[in-house]
């Protein structure tokens, strides 16, 4: 459309030169109407990440899957996996926490085992005391020396004894709670694993939540998930687009995109089918980018609406292509000049008519080829369509 335009001044031009040669161009009111073909598809703005389920880093095989790009409702099974390996740690892990279970029993045992007999040994020792406070003061002109001697033990060894067993048993008492704490610890880690894993075998299945349709992810080589192929928990599995919220998608290269604005009309035709679509422009990236390190073209992604309506009537789907044309002007009855025929700097624009005064004018809409004249000119001015310019001009803002 651009191209046409530029032609069709030139001509113009031609027709009304002077006998000096210069390039005339009639002002007159006109519709100006300049546009952008994309080619595009349909995208969800709304997009589900799916990850293979599990915790940690941990294997699965697929036992089952369901088509890329089928259309799924919520609730439907996406995928099974198996987890072989994890079914084998559970099995080391529980025969693992039964052999706490004996470990911690068997130093329960020993504690109370090695408490009875420090308390027979505390009796042993009190009798003993008793004994001997009972003959301490006694006459020992009566009672024969040897048994006397046999039966009489120093109180005060008795009594250091004594002592001695008291602290033995305060701290057998610490000895089993520390090695009990350890246990405990032990047990508590592996029961904390055990629950881990049973989750992990819990959750092998991989459901839709809400309709949409699948798309499964590519990984760094490029390959998507499939039977009998190994992925791994945590790891990204599929995408779900909410078929709720579907637009149309497009990008074209940045010199192109430069005009592109939120709200401006645009028309949408579904590849295939024909049909048309009148929608606005919803979304412009701020950024552009390139699409492969083989090209270094940016391009610029732009969004464009789509109507409930049209979403239920013509079945769109994720992945379904679409072309677009977009209207950057759309101006009835206006005045315009080529913007080779402007001439610009910080604060003003002008033009030169025939005889090659300058003439001061308004701007309004600026694009790549025209731009729109509010004040200055009237229709039916005659201007030069390359003026002398007294300095280097300033190019043309872009609307």
């Amino acid at each position: 459309m651009k191209r046409c335009l530029a032609l069709l001044l030139l001509a113009l031009a031609g027709c009304g030169a002077s006998s000096n040669e210069q390039a005339l161009l009639t002002v007159t009111s006109r519709d100006w109407q300049e546009t952008l073909l994309a080619r595009g598809e349909v995208v969800s703005a709304n997009v589900t990440a799916m990850s293979v389920p599990g915790q940690g880093f941990q294997q699965r095989q697929v036992l089952s899957l369901i088509g890329d790009g089928s259309r799924v409702n919520k609730g439907d099974l996406i995928a099974q996996f198996e987890a072989r390996s994890v079914s084998k740690e559970l099995s080391t892990l529980e025969l693992e926490l039964l052999r706490n279970a004996l470990q911690s029993a068997n130093q329960r045992g020993a504690a109370m085992l090695s408490q009875i007999n420090l308390k027979t040994e505390v009796a042993d020792v009190e009798g003993q005391m008793r004994l001997s406070e009972r003959y301490a003061n006694a006459d020992l002109q009566s009672i024969s020396r040897n048994d006397l001697l046999d039966k009489l033990q120093d109180l005060g060894y008795l009594s250091n004894r004594r002592s001695l067993l008291d602290w033995r048993q305060s701290k057998q008492g610490e000895r089993a709670q520390a090695d009990a704490s350890v246990i405990d610890a032990q047990r508590a880690s592996l029961a904390s694993t055990v629950d881990q894993r049973q989750a992990s075998l819990a959750a092998l299945e991989l459901r839709a939540p809400h309709d949409g349709v699948l798309r499964l992810s590519s990984s760094w080589d490029g390959s998507k998930p499939q039977v009998g192929g190994t992925v791994w928990a945590g790891s990204a599995f599929a995408n779900l687009p909410d078929l709720s919220a579907l637009i149309a998608r497009f990008s074209v290269p940045q010199t192109q995109a430069q005009d592109v604005k939120p709200g401006q009309r645009a028309e949408l035709r579904v590849a295939g089918t024909g049909d048309l679509i009148q929608s606005e422009v919803l979304r412009v990236s701020a950024s552009a980018s390139v699409r492969n390190r083989e090209s270094p073209v940016k391009y610029l992604e732009f969004d464009v609406a789509l109507a409930a309506d049209s979403l239920g009537k013509l079945k769109l789907s994720p992945g379904q292509a679409m072309t677009v044309t977009v209207y950057l002007r759309d101006r009835k009855n206006v005045l315009v000049v080529p913007n080779a025929a402007l001439d610009l700097n910080e604060t003003q624009a002008r033009v030169q008519d025939e005889q090659g005064k300058w003439i001061d004018v308004e701007l309004g809409q600026e694009g790549g080829v025209l731009s729109e004249i509010k004040s200055g000119l009237a229709e039916g001015s005659v201007i030069r369509l390359s003026p002398t310019r007294s300095g280097k001009p300033a190019a043309p803002e872009k609307a």
